[in-house]
């Protein structure tokens, strides 16, 4: 079925694209030798559109549909990144998107939320759970998992996880400086590198183009690992970070947690668990939730990375308005199951006086 939709929009997109092109080719064009490349580009560049087109018609419905299927159904633990997951980058959660996670935890009173990310704990609250309106339901992890708080936790008390870099992350600190420090205006560092929070040695980008990061990324596992292999480093989009842990152990601790608290398996916690993230440092952490049965969704933009699971669901648009989609969907679905219910339910007989 999809490819026949691709084929169908394939057609589409050659019919409405190539007229176009022909058009300014035969215009263009004086039948010489010289005029070849100009013919090849032209019919090539129409091929593209429409091969681009196509796909986009074809695996939209398809992709939907996937989100349903998966979505659809009973979530004990929904998990999100921050930045261009859940909101814009080092921005407050849009209302949109607040009203939502607050829905789905109405309708679910079972549910738990949690933010992943690399964001200190004290950024995520904030900036996202400071302005929910259902309190004590959303686990806080910071600076990539180095830091965490349980839902009721204070401001100020010890973190439930701490993995706090110390002096290793000095001596690592000086060294990045001393390595990369004629490097700066390539990478378009806004500042130099930093410890963040005592968790997380974070080199924070102007620039954020994707080859920069994954260039960056490689010279700073080339320059740690032989004094300190256990390092973690991934990028975002707005930085490259370097921390004890990563978004992988993070899931597992919380899941963990979870599994505790509800007294079952973390394959059943698993089953039942929604992660979302648009980033290099979401990948193991989606990918980790895919390969045990859970439903992970990418929010980022395309292509993909190389070392995403197959498994991982695609939103159908980028950034926080891929993850309010797959939020509806719950949302509408856990309200038509009320209502069915609600509706099925025989009512009590009144009783006569």
């Amino acid at each position: 079925m999809q490819s026949e939709a691709l084929a169908i929009s394939a057609v589409i997109g050659f019919t409405f694209f190539q007229p176009h092109i022909t058009s300014s080719l035969y215009q263009s064009i004086d039948f010489s030798s010289q005029s070849l490349p100009h013919v090849l580009h032209f019919f090539g560049l129409g091929s593209i559109l429409s091969i681009v087109f196509a796909y986009v018609v074809a695996t939209y419905p398809v992709r939907l549909s996937s989100l349903h299927e998966a979505l659809e159904q009973d979530i004990w633990l929904w998990v999100s990144d921050r930045d261009d997951s859940l909101t814009e980058v080092k921005q407050v959660i849009e209302d949109e998107t607040r009203d939502l996670w607050d829905e789905a935890a109405r309708l679910n009173p079972e549910l738990d939320l949690a933010v992943i990310s690399g964001a200190s704990a004290e950024d995520v609250r904030l900036t996202v759970t400071d302005h929910l309106r259902i309190k004590n339901r959303t686990y806080v992890y910071g600076t990539s998992g180095a830091e965490a708080y349980a839902p009721d936790q204070e401001r100020g008390s010890t973190p439930m996880v701490s993995h706090r870099l110390s002096l290793l992350g000095m001596e690592v600190l000086e060294i990045i400086k001393r390595c990369i420090v004629t490097t700066y205006l390539k990478f378009d560092l806004e500042k130099e590198p930093h410890i963040k929070s005592d968790y997380m040695i974070s080199l924070p980008m102007r620039n954020t183009a994707l080859h920069l990061r994954q260039q960056l990324k490689e010279e700073l596992r080339k320059i740690t690992k032989p004094i300190a292999p256990v390092l973690k480093i991934a990028y975002s989009s707005a930085a490259v970070d370097i921390a004890l842990t990563d978004k992988g152990e993070a899931i597992q601790d919380l899941v963990r947690r979870i599994a505790r608290k509800r007294r079952t398996s973390m394959s059943e916690v698993y089953n039942h668990t929604v992660v979302v993230g648009d980033s290099d440092n979401d990948v193991v952490m989606l990918n980790w939730v895919a390969r045990r049965g859970g439903k992970a969704l990418w929010v980022g933009h395309m292509p993909l990375p190389k070392n995403l699971d197959k498994r991982v669901l695609i939103a159908s648009r980028p950034g926080p308005a891929g993850q309010r989609d797959a939020l509806r969907i719950y949302v509408n679905w856990r309200r038509q199951q009320q209502s069915s219910t609600s509706h099925s339910t025989p009512q009590p007989l009144k009783v006569a006086a």
